[in-house]
């Protein structure tokens, strides 16, 4: 055992904290506190269920099914991002992990990611891969975003050109190696972050309903000094289709909103504004696309015409990120000639 665990088992500190947000999810949430109730029993832990106002009854039925977890009910779906803030105010390990409700821990992930952060006092945070029911890999790290990042945001790189830097800097394609390896940020369906760093760094910003808050996180921690780490080695089941099921629409209006949240925080605008052009021609050419193939009757025209409408809809959001503080000033402006 590692003299850090030690000193932390003798003085009373649990190891970790995990925080579960659940909504609507019964099903998913009891298979995933089951598989961490099973999950390294070394180490210390404490469990906490965030419920954002589930309609199914879940929040009552897991309190009453695991009664040693800490229920923490919301009286509204706040979010992610808020749920998640609630509770870490609450935890009281030296570690907290934030764990999506539709994942599966797998022996010795729990361990194996705590004693990484022993081990390395750089690392801010850390994250394990995923994959899916069926054994395959999914994305689970990515690097910050870039022209490049955006454009294998856009591309399936990793079935196209699976080699491919686009791929690699997109998380596409799993690593080539099972060492850890330093990334941009890792997926929040697992992320492992040391107390002492939130106390630096700050609650998540709850700008993000859900959907990059993880990528801000990985940033304010970079801006600070602390590294984020993906552990190849280790992995977990991500079920997916969690709180919103197969309901696209809501889930394609918060990725497209936090995603130029997350640029409007940390980007300039001289930068979204070439990213808005390079959106531009993506719907241009998709809808050139979209005609060729509504023409041909060609199979793959249902999946062309979500991938065109998610881009244009994003490209909307854009616009509006970029043109509403000069409306505002104007509006402002005309308000003080009056």
């Amino acid at each position: 055992m590692n003299e850090q665990t030690s000193n932390a088992k003798d003085s009373g500190v649990l190891d970790l904290s995990i925080i579960i947000v659940n909504y609507n999810t019964f099903d998913l949430t009891r298979q995933c506190i089951v598989s961490v109730i099973e999950a390294d029993k070394g180490i210390s832990r404490e469990i906490i269920l965030v419920d954002n106002a589930s309609t199914d009854g879940s929040a009552s039925l897991l309190g009453a099914m695991f009664p040693t977890i800490r229920l923490i009910a919301n009286p509204q779906n706040v979010g992610f991002a808020a749920g998640n803030n609630r509770g870490i105010v609450c935890a009281t390990g030296r570690y907290v992990l934030l764990l999506n409700s539709d994942t599966i821990v797998r022996a010795g992930v729990l361990a194996g990611s705590v004693e990484f952060l022993n081990q390395h006092p750089d690392a801010g945070a850390v994250g394990v891969t995923l994959v899916g029911i069926d054994g395959k890999a999914q994305v689970s790290y990515g690097q910050f975003h870039s022209r490049s990042s955006a454009l294998a945001d856009v591309f399936p790189c990793g079935r196209i050109l699976p080699r491919s830097i686009l791929a690699r800097r997109a998380g596409q394609i799993p690593p080539a190696t099972s060492e850890p390896m330093a990334v941009g940020y890792v997926s929040g369906a697992y992320f492992l972050v040391r107390r002492d760093v939130i106390d630096e760094i700050g609650l998540f910003d709850q700008g993000f309903f859900m959907y990059s808050e993880e990528m801000d996180w990985c940033w304010r921690m970079r801006e600070k000094g602390w590294k984020t780490y993906l552990l190849p080695g280790l992995e977990i089941v991500h079920l997916g289709g969690g709180s919103y099921g197969k309901q696209s629409e809501p889930r394609t209006h918060h990725l497209i909103a936090s995603r130029n949240h997350f640029l409007n925080r940390h980007y300039s605008r001289t930068y979204r504004l070439t990213f808005f052009i390079m959106l531009f021609a993506i719907v241009v050419v998709s809808a050139v696309v979209l005609g060729a193939c509504d023409r041909l009757s060609f199979r793959q025209f249902p999946r062309l015409t979500r991938r065109a409408t998610y881009y244009s809809s994003r490209l909307l959001l854009e616009w509006e990120s970029l043109a509403r503080p000069r409306f505002v000033e104007k509006a402002e402006a005309r308000a003080k000639e009056g």
